[in-house]
């Protein structure tokens, strides 16, 4: 566990990213968020030998990939996480080829309200 609770948002759509960072924000105030836009930059990131996260948001469509492709980089970072939750547009059945070597624990479906991420953050869901 890490010595501080850091939730990851890889989320390359700008207006998706800063929703979930304020629904991560006023769900978990205690936890810092680290933001990312694509494979590249997740890939760059796990070779820094950062601290693993508690919880990792994942958007399953980068525009540099998915997240079957980002998650080699993320797995050692994201594996030990209370939750991974992938966010996605696709249909549930249509992102199981997608997210099937990944520990997911959530789906939710975009378009989404803050009210929707933050039930999913919220204790004692986390």
């Amino acid at each position: 566990m890490p010595s501080h609770q850091r939730v990851l948002i890889l989320e390359d759509d700008p207006h998706s990213r800063r929703l979930a960072r304020v629904s991560v924000e006023l769900a978990l105030p205690d936890f810092e968020s680290v933001l990312m836009s694509s494979v590249k930059e997740a890939a760059a990131h796990a070779e820094s030998g950062d601290e693993p996260f508690s919880l990792c948001l994942l958007d399953a469509m980068l525009a540099d990939g998915s997240i079957a492709d980002a998650w080699p980089h993320l797995s050692h970072l994201c594996s030990n996480a209370d939750k991974i939750i992938v966010i996605s547009t696709m249909h549930k059945s249509a992102l199981e080829p997608i997210v099937r070597d990944i520990p997911v624990t959530d789906v939710l479906q975009k378009p989404y309200s803050p009210d929707d991420l933050m039930a999913l953050l919220s204790p004692p869901n986390l």
